[in-house]
């Protein structure tokens, strides 16, 4: 469905059937757009903006997963639900009071409160300008008080996400707004690789009350030095035990940070 010269202002749009692609030039005055049941191929949208304010905020619901959301302008003021995956996100202009939600279901109120969250995965995702007050989650679960914070995901994985501006959080709603996913495969804010160790004391890209989950705030992400300082203080203390250890650093995720085998420790261990 095709609506590419059509601004849909304040309306409710209910498409039945497998819709496969649906477009629209804006969404706006808390518009609100449900497709139908989850169609056998990933639905596509085109818009141009979806620009509503704070009383009224537009609504996506998507009860499949989607292959490609595009949109040319800003999004403010808005709620996509994709209760599948989605294959890649294209945001050309900034993001702000929204969420984008993979792996979530909206109840008959259209609001966080009643949702269902489940694990959902993002392919590719690219944001032109910031992404301010909002939420990015795939496989994030706000618990019953419906206000993400830092540590509530349930899993799903990002596999690539680049936002050439910054992640702030400064008159949100919500506790931590931000990103949120079980893993986080490549992530760069504001020019910076946030998943690598070296570049995430830089706290110009994730700014206010922001995360990103499941990396921790970059004001308190261990660098390289901090993991060289830790090894080296652990074989200190292993040597004054008379131990022959090995030493690994993981960070809460379980991800390998650094690790060290003293010599003479033993290789193979059964746990």
């Amino acid at each position: 469905l095709s609506l590419r010269d059509v601004i849909i202002d304040g309306a409710g749009v209910r498409l039945g059937g497998s819709l496969r692609y649906f477009s629209a030039a804006k969404l706006t005055g808390g518009a609100d757009v449900t497709l139908g049941k989850a169609a056998a191929y990933p639905t596509q949208i085109e818009l141009g903006a979806i620009e509503s304010d704070g009383d009224d905020e537009s609504v996506i619901t998507i009860p499949g997963g989607a292959r490609r959301i595009r949109v040319e302008g800003n999004v403010n003021h808005a709620l996509l639900a994709i209760a599948g995956n989605l294959e890649r996100l294209i945001v050309r202009g900034s993001i702000h009071h929204s969420h984008l939600l993979v792996g979530a279901t909206l109840g008959a109120t259209l609001d966080l409160g009643d949702a269902q969250f489940n694990i959902g995965n993002i392919d590719f995702a690219r944001i032109g300008g910031d992404v301010i007050d909002s939420i990015i989650s795939a496989g994030g679960d706000p618990g019953e008080d419906a206000r993400f914070e830092d540590g509530e995901v349930i899993g799903g994985r990002i596999g690539s996400l680049v936002i050439n501006g910054i992640v702030g959080g400064f008159d949100s709603p919500h506790i931590n707004p931000g990103i949120y996913a079980g893993e986080l495969a490549h992530v760069v804010v504001g020019g910076y690789d946030l998943t690598d160790p070296d570049a995430r004391d830089n706290d110009a890209v994730v700014q206010g009350t922001a995360v990103v989950d499941p990396l921790p705030t970059p004001a308190n992400a261990l660098t390289t030095d901090d993991i060289e300082d830790i090894i080296g203080r652990a074989i200190t203390r292993a040597a004054e035990l008379g131990v022959l250890a090995t030493i690994s650093i993981v960070d809460r995720e379980g991800n390998l940070l650094g690790v060290v085998r003293m010599d003479g420790a033993v290789i193979d261990v059964d746990i």
